[in-house]
């Protein structure tokens, strides 16, 4: 059962049909063909060509999300950090307060050598023990 077309209908399919054929010789041609540079096939570096837009599109958006990911996670990363250094600044704060204490006990005790060096006397470091209350006297009682 064959079925007979008409004139007018081969006419009006025959350019669909060249049109098809000529893209697929053009698909053929492109597979076969290669790129004298690289040496790749001409189908891959048009589909790169084609695609490469939107990979940079992409991948900016995912360097985006990830540069996101990496700021919160360097957010908890100093504020735990921080509060470390804050207890490190008290102690040494602490530690400086001291070395302070220390250095001005040291002038002191400096300058009662230097007072012992040059006076004439014979000199002897004593506590004092007591001292007289009346306005009267003044005694003191030394150990």
């Amino acid at each position: 059962m064959a079925v007979a077309r008409t004139q007018k209908e081969i006419r009006q399919r025959a350019p669909w049909w060249f049109a098809g054929l000529l893209i697929f010789q053009l698909a053929l041609m492109a597979y076969d063909a290669r790129d004298g540079v690289t040496k790749q096939r001409m189908i891959r570096v048009w589909a790169q060509a084609i695609v490469s837009p939107f990979q940079r599109i992409a991948s900016g958006i995912g360097s985006a999300g990830s540069g996101v990911v990496q700021y919160v996670k360097d957010l908890r990363n100093a504020a735990a950090e921080n509060s470390q250094l804050k207890q490190r600044v008290e102690q040494m704060e602490g530690e400086l307060a001291g070395l302070h204490a220390e250095h001005d006990e040291n002038e002191r005790l400096r300058a009662l050598l230097d007072f012992k060096q040059k006076n004439a006397y014979k000199s002897v470091a004593a506590s004092v023990i007591a001292r007289d209350p009346s306005i009267w006297f003044d005694t003191v009682t030394m150990a």
